[in-house]
């Protein structure tokens, strides 16, 4: 028999999806990266698959080349079509760490909307450097768990900007924004509080599974203009097929901790 008559080799492409996807869930399972390295390797396959002709002939070569280009339009159009609708130049995203545990997790795909951010609003009279030196956060018990083992820790609370105090509310919205400095690339946290001087607006920002407030560390106050919108839907596991691609294997550290309470 002709290899390229038995049925795997006829059916390749169900069968790379179908281990593509037992490696997704052989590495959520595990955390090992090598499952991630396979995934990788059968996303790269089923793309080859796809784009070459089964037959090296000018008219196969032609037809998988119009295909590909079909793919790729439709692609594209789906995605200015999801702008569009969605109001946002970023509708879907991908959860990269596990700083938003237990609400989202690493590798979670999302979908984002523009328009108006649930949080509540302080009012500030001028400036928001003015605004957040004149700040005050307050902390309240909360437990850390680390490897198995729990500990005590201080959690944000609340902050109090110009005498105005906000707490924590875990039915805001959670934001995806470009933070300052950039090197971070887009995050994915919870809004905390709107500031509002009349003029412009920023947000403060938490990840649910940090112990204070993105501010309290090293991201500034964020800009509404840098705001790409809220989540609004949360596909779990799709988003390991861009980290798989892009050769994230290894998760970050602050996957092995999980804080509680606080809030």
């Amino acid at each position: 028999m002709d290899p390229k008559d038995h049925p795997l080799w006829k059916h390749r492409g169900a069968a790379f999806a179908i281990l593509l996807a037992a490696s997704v869930l052989a590495f959520y399972a595990t955390r090992e990266p090598l499952f991630a390295a396979i995934g990788a390797l059968f996303i790269v396959l089923l793309f080859i698959n796809d784009a070459l002709p089964e037959k090296w002939t000018k008219n196969d070569a032609k037809k998988s080349g119009i295909e590909l280009v079909i793919a790729i339009a439709l692609a594209v159009g789906l995605w200015l079509a999801l702008q569009l609708v969605l109001q946002t130049a970023s509708p879907i995203d991908v959860v990269t760490s596990c700083s938003m545990l237990p609400a989202f997790e690493r590798g979670d795909m999302i979908i984002v909307r523009g328009g108006e951010i649930k949080a509540p609003t302080i009012r500030i009279s001028g400036r928001i450097e003015d605004a957040l030196n004149s700040a005050t956060v307050t902390k309240s018990p909360c437990t850390l768990s680390l490897a198995g083992a729990a500990q005590a820790a201080q959690c944000t609370h609340a902050v109090t900007v110009e005498g105005q105090t906000v707490a924590a509310n875990h039915s805001n919205d959670v934001i995806v924004f470009e933070p300052q400095p950039r090197i971070y690339g887009l995050i994915v946290h919870r809004a905390f509080a709107r500031l509002d001087n009349g003029t412009d607006e920023w947000f403060l920002t938490k990840g649910d599974n940090n112990l204070g407030l993105d501010q309290e560390a090293v991201f500034q106050a964020v800009p509404r203009q840098d705001v790409h919108g809220a989540v609004t839907l949360r596909l779990p596991l799709l988003g390991f097929l861009k980290l798989f691609l892009f050769g994230q294997f290894s998760e970050p550290p602050g996957c092995k901790a999980l804080v509680t309470g606080g809030n």
